[in-house]
């Protein structure tokens, strides 16, 4: 388990419900029981629901060599599903998750390709881009589209001298509240099954892009160490 919030049994009961849940839309798109002006919207479920189950599988503790070949689908699909409507959140965490997997950089321009598409770049997703493709790591675009919790992510990048100490604040006193304006948090507090894991997914692929000595937060929640150490 690498989750703390949530048992053993919630993320195998969790785990079970969504595959089963994937099973029956996927079977039912297979047999032709999706009318043709839905199909899009119900692949699209499916997307999201694998992604999810990606998330709940990581806090579970399923080991990365595994997740990581979950993780190459999702990362294929992403681009297809992706609009400039869709979840800024979720293009964040691909990309971070991207970047620790070590995703190779043919399959990393795919979701670069989505910025120019849409006209949605932005501070942190243009220096994901610029490390992918050109080995930069420097902040060259300082607009970001979520100023709060994200802006802070910029001085992590920019001050080298107090990193360490700037991702544990970020984690420590920004992460969670600055994710509540995108429902996002107390989901745990939720009667039904919704929690899949908190994760600063952006904060472990700064620090694997920055070599920043992250011994000290292996234990901060939200953090996900081992992920940030991933090597193919």
């Amino acid at each position: 388990m690498r989750d703390i919030i949530m048992n053993e049994q919630y993320f195998k009961d969790f785990i079970a419900e969504e595959e089963a849940r994937l099973q029956r839309f996927t079977t039912k798109l297979a047999n032709g029981e999706i009318r043709v002006g839905r199909v899009f919207s119900v692949e699209q479920r499916i997307h999201s629901i694998k992604f999810g189950l990606w998330i709940a599988k990581y806090s579970y503790g399923t080991e990365l060599d595994s997740l990581k070949v979950m993780f190459d689908e999702i990362l294929e699909e992403f681009p297809h599903f992706w609009t400039k409507t869709s979840s800024y959140v979720n293009l964040v965490w691909v990309m971070s998750i991207a970047v620790m997997l070590e995703a190779d950089k043919e399959k990393f321009s795919k979701l670069a390709a989505l910025l120019d598409q849409f006209d949605c770049h932005d501070a942190l997703l243009d220096f994901f881009c610029d490390y992918k493709q050109n080995g930069t790591v420097t902040l060259k675009n300082r607009c970001f589209s979520c100023p709060i919790p994200y802006e802070a992510l910029g001085k992590v990048i920019e001050d080298e001298e107090h990193r360490i100490s700037l991702v544990r604040t970020y984690l420590e006193r920004k992460w969670y509240p600055g994710h509540k304006q995108f429902g996002l948090c107390d989901v745990h507090k939720a009667k039904e099954k919704l929690y899949s894991g908190y994760w600063s997914f952006e904060c472990g692929a700064l620090v694997k892009i920055l070599g920043i000595d992250d011994t000290d937060l292996r234990e901060v929640p939200y953090y996900p160490y081992d992920l940030a150490h991933y090597s193919v």
